[in-house]
Order: structure tokens, then sequence, then C-alpha cells
């Protein structure tokens, strides 16, 4: 039987937290990559072993068309969750992973150094990652918000990174659903 392996962005913090995620639930071996290149790891594995699929988790600055050609070019099929920013990526994962969630691990993506344990907090409480500003809910993630039956938020950051003011606007937004 063929295996699947996850990739994401080296160059990009959000995108590796979320690849972790994408990679725990999919139950496949996680491997980072160059914008334009896969890494000598990921060929080496790829020649040793029985790979069907690889999925790329990005936004779309941070991966290109490239690796997905070299993937194509060995004969895996490619499948790519990729969001246009940070933002919409956590909330395109969310949906494929959490479709139930209730609760949701707020993060920063400038910090999230700060939470680097955030995506075992995820998987373990079956609660999606999303991204906000210090200070906003960006587009996406309060569209999605608002179609979701909310009990409560977990805040990765002091108010130097998630502000009082961003957690009253998620509560609005929870109680206007």
């Amino acid at each position: 039987m063929k295996s699947q392996i996850t990739i994401s962005s080296l160059d990009s913090n959000p995108d590796l937290l979320m690849g972790t995620i994408a990679a725990a639930m999919e139950e496949s071996p996680f491997f980072y990559s160059e914008k334009d290149t896969l890494p000598s790891e990921v060929n080496k594995l790829i020649a040793k072993n029985d790979i069907g699929k690889a999925l790329l988790i990005s936004t779309e600055d941070h991966l290109s068309s490239a690796i997905e050609k070299q993937l194509k070019g060995k004969g895996i099929e490619v499948e790519w969750v990729k969001g246009k920013d940070c933002y919409e990526l956590s909330v395109l994962l969310a949906k494929r992973y959490f479709p139930e969630a209730s609760k949701f691990i707020i993060i920063n993506p400038s910090y999230v150094e700060d939470s680097v344990n955030a995506p075992m907090l995820s998987l373990n409480k079956k609660a999606p990652i999303l991204f906000t500003k210090k200070d906003s809910v960006p587009p996406a993630v309060e569209e999605y918000l608002k179609e979701r039956c909310i009990i409560n938020f977990h805040f990765f950051g002091d108010e130097n990174v998630l502000s009082e003011e961003l957690a009253d606007k998620l509560h609005k937004i929870s109680e206007t659903r």
C-alpha cells in the first residue's frame, strides 16, 4: 500500500504549525521544504519508500508550484491545502480536521515561537488553531467563527501578543452567531 507524506514551508512558522497538525491528523510523516526545491531527505525517503501522495500545507507565497512538479514527476499525487495568507490557511485546516469544533486556540502568527506546544493542545482538545492579529480578527477567521457554535477560546500569548480588545471582539462574534 502506498503511503503519504505531509510537507510545509521551512520559511514560515505558521505554515510549520499548520503542517504539524495536518501530519498528525493524516498520520503521515512530516517534512519541510524550501520554496522551490525538495530537500534531499525527502527525495531519499521517496526513493526508498512507496509514497503515493503528498499533502502540501502552505500559504500562497511559501511553497511554489515547482515543488508540486517535482513530486508529480516522481509519480506522486499532490493535494494542496493553500491559503492566500496564514489566517485563511488556519481556517481551511480547521474546517478540514475539526468540522464540529466549538473550542478554538487563538495565536498571533507573528509570535508562534511562544506557541510551539499549541499543536499538541490542539490535537488533545480537538480544538483548531486560528491565527489572528494582536487587536483584530481577520475577515476569513471572523466569517468562519460566525458559522460556529462556540464554547470557548484558549489564547496563546499575553496582552502584548493578543490584546483584551481582540478577546472582546472574539467574544462578541461568538455572541452574535
